[in-house]
């Protein structure tokens, strides 16, 4: 054991190294602050690729209540096209989106108004319409609906019953009070009135929860006293938005298998706008309805949901920055490899206006939600809510796309990648839907990046090769199914750029030669402008000093291709 933390312990990439040859392959440095897991990408990725090939093609579980209830995922043995038609996979409470495609969400003018035994979960389950969802109408009671069931669960969890007792009877008066002309039921300020243990408005995080306070007095799992970058109310409207988005988009496996109109998941932004099917034409609806929204592709350092801080003697809170780092294969001159830190990526898309509203001190909201393939088995859009830390910021990848056209495009990509990689997976019955085989979040946000920028700049890109030719030719075939349909000219166009974009973005499984500019360039600019890791600064000043001789051994080859020919003179390369 004490070998292998030396080990893990002593990064060979350092670049505290001299300058003479002897130091430049020293193979024992120092052990220093710095630790990296010794193992490369290819490694990695080769065991999910030796999982597939023993798991593959199994049938998927068709229930598992034991498993189900363990995890606390309702829905976690589905399929990943199920998973999308579904539009989450979440613990804890669910919205209730069951049933017919266009009866998910369900309400009606009329309905006699609650009794002391009923909720508004009832409410939306009894109501029938042929609308399907409808913005104006369901969206802010699927919002309280969602919250009451959070209030109940937390509730439950930690309240007295004289507590609960109280909070029901308040809930029950509350209902009595719906307005007769709507239906809807109670105003924002009862809703947090009356909805005990749960705050709407609370940005906070869950308590860090001590390791073992014997061996590692004061160390905790946990933010420490970090705070959300969403209230919870926020965090409800951008996972309820991402459910839309993705049954919308799961309609296109439906329609390319047959389903016709009155199959397909449906919704208006208001009860006698137009009908939407797709999730361009909500997003589109969206922007024509006064919000404002923006994309970018973005990438910051993951560790896996591992967080670590340390309580003070004088109460405060101490963050311990984590970060993955493992070895990238791309060395310098000198041997100091490039540590590759392993980030997380995805499509970004920021909504104001005013189905987001504002917040409790009247600040503008922000609802910020995030396209990639998820290891919860699917590819789709997500709340994108993190803890706010000093030591892990995002970094944009282009500029934000602001034009209406460029943010209806890009969902529009969005939705058509999603049922390319979940469709495949679901076809060759692939475990985690795929994630580490087709693709994982950086290869979903490169590829998103380079139909919509025309360039890749995230690294490291890591989907299996076999997997990537079956992806390529499912959105080739995708394509050609869409053009027997009608209306469906710029899905057509836009799987054929998702076809390309799979032609044209790198792979980094292998350190070759003919992607060392590429890969190092790639690793700049998935860093943070200030690192705030010494391996970030050891990547860093690795790929600079890499690049420095790419560009001059291409100068020097230049040179000798004008000049070699005039004089039959060849000049050294700078190595030789």
């Amino acid at each position: 054991a004490n070998i292998a933390t030396n080990y893990i312990m002593s990064s060979s990439s350092s670049t505290d190294h001299d300058d003479d040859a002897d130091t430049a392959h020293n193979h024992n440095p120092e052990p220093h602050d710095k630790g990296e897991i010794p193992i490369s990408l290819m490694t990695l990725l080769a065991a999910s690729d030796m999982n597939a090939r023993i798991n593959s093609g199994q049938e998927q579980p068709l229930d598992l209540p034991g498993a189900a209830a363990a995890s606390g995922i309702s829905n976690a043995n589905l399929t990943a096209m199920e998973k999308m038609q579904a539009g989450e996979v979440v613990k804890g409470p669910a919205f209730h989106l069951d049933g017919h495609p266009n009866q998910d969400f369900v309400a009606s003018e009329g309905i006699d108004k609650a009794s002391d035994k009923d909720t508004l979960k009832d409410q939306i389950q009894m109501l029938q319409s042929n609308q399907g969802f409808v913005v104006e109408r369901d969206f802010d009671m699927a919002i309280q609906e969602m919250e009451r069931a959070l209030a109940e669960s937390t509730s439950a969890s930690g309240l007295s019953d004289t507590v609960q007792e109280r909070a029901r009877q308040e809930s029950v008066a509350a209902d009595a009070s719906v307005d007769p002309e709507s239906g809807l039921g109670e105003t924002k300020a009862s809703v947090d009135d009356h909805y005990v243990g749960y705050d709407p408005d609370d940005m906070s995080l869950p308590e860090p929860v001590p390791v073992n306070p014997r061996l590692f007095p004061g160390l905790h799992i946990g933010h420490g006293e970090a705070r959300c970058s969403h209230t919870k109310r926020e965090v409800l409207k951008m996972r309820l938005l991402s459910i839309l988005l993705n049954k919308l988009g799961s309609n296109h496996y439906r329609r390319v298998n047959g389903a016709d109109g009155g199959q397909l998941f449906s919704m208006r932004m208001t009860a006698n706008g137009p009908l939407l099917t797709k999730p361009d034409e909500l997003i589109q609806a969206l922007i024509v309805s006064g919000h404002e929204i923006e994309m970018v592709p973005t990438t910051h350092l993951t560790t896996f949901g591992v967080n670590l801080c340390v309580k003070e003697e004088d109460e405060s809170w101490s963050h311990i920055p984590l970060a993955v780092f493992l070895e990238s294969g791309y060395e310098d001159q000198k041997g100091n490899m490039a540590p590759a830190m392993m980030p997380h990526s995805g499509l970004d898309m920021f909504i104001k206006g005013p189905l987001v509203g504002t917040r409790a001190d009247g600040s503008i909201s922000t609802l910020r939600l995030q396209h990639f393939v998820s290891i919860e088995g699917f590819c789709g859009w997500h709340s994108n809510e993190h803890p706010v830390v000093p030591f892990n910021q995002d970094v944009e990848t282009g500029p934000r796309l602001t034009k209406k056209e460029d943010i209806v495009r890009g969902v529009r990509l969005a939705g058509l990648y999603a049922i390319t990689l979940n469709g495949l997976a679901t076809q060759l019955k692939l475990p985690f839907g795929g994630y580490g085989l087709t693709a994982v979040c950086n290869d979903s946000a490169a590829l998103m990046q380079q139909c919509l920028y025309n360039t890749s700049t995230i690294f490291p890109m890591t989907s299996v090769g076999r997997f990537m030719q079956r992806t390529l030719r499912y959105a080739q075939k995708m394509a050609s199914d869409f053009s027997e349909l009608d209306g469906m000219k710029n899905e057509v166009e836009d799987l054929q750029s998702i076809a390309d974009a799979l032609k044209r973005i790198p792979s980094d499984l292998n350190a070759a030669p003919s992607n060392t500019a590429s890969a190092a360039r790639r690793m700049l600019k998935t860093l943070q402008p200030n690192p705030p890791f010494l391996l970030m600064k050891d990547c860093k000043n690795v790929v600079e000093s890499i690049l420095r001789e790419e560009e001059s051994v291409e100068s020097v080859a230049n040179q000798n291709r004008r000049d070699g020919s005039a004089n039959g003179e060849r000049k050294s390369l700078p190595f030789m």
